[in-house]
């Protein structure tokens, strides 16, 4: 029993010496090899998506695979940093035959604007999903349009 996918070595071998090489052997190579190891050793952050309605701003960030418990969240003046920091990470003790994934250490800064209202921030954690919502100040919310009478 394997519990890797591994690609038949001597099918490529047995393609290129009989001048059988696709254009997809030869960009699979290099993914496979080359720029997996990239990302795996490098320092990616996670994904966000920030919008706003008229009631409040809100930031989702992708991050699957990470316990919420790992995740801290901090407010310093209008600076909100969502981090993770975890010794875990590395076991020297496991020797990996092919790595496309790890979970790495990460700090995203957003500032926040003016009209966020500081003391109304909720954080939830769903399917790999962090989102917060950042209520606005009221005086900062639309108001509705109104008749103003001449006197």
């Amino acid at each position: 029993m394997t519990l890797l996918a591994l690609k038949n070595r001597e099918n490529q071998v047995e393609r290129r010496n009989n001048n059988l090489l696709t254009f997809n052997d030869i960009f699979s190579d290099f993914f496979d090899h080359a720029y997996t190891n990239v990302l795996a050793n490098s320092q990616l952050k996670p994904l966000s998506n920030i919008y706003e309605t008229k009631e409040y701003y809100k930031i989702e960030m992708a991050i699957p695979g990470i316990k919420k418990e790992d995740v801290v969240i901090n407010l310093e003046k209008n600076i909100l940093s969502i981090s993770r920091t975890s010794e875990d990470l590395n076991d020297e003790n496991i020797l990996y035959e092919r790595r496309e994934f790890k979970y790495n250490n990460f700090e995203r800064l957003y500032t926040l604007p003016k009209s966020a209202d500081l003391e109304k921030i909720n954080a939830s954690f769903n399917n790999g999903i962090l989102e917060i919502v950042i209520y606005k100040k009221e005086e900062a919310k639309d108001k509705p349009a109104r008749e103003i009478k001449i006197s």
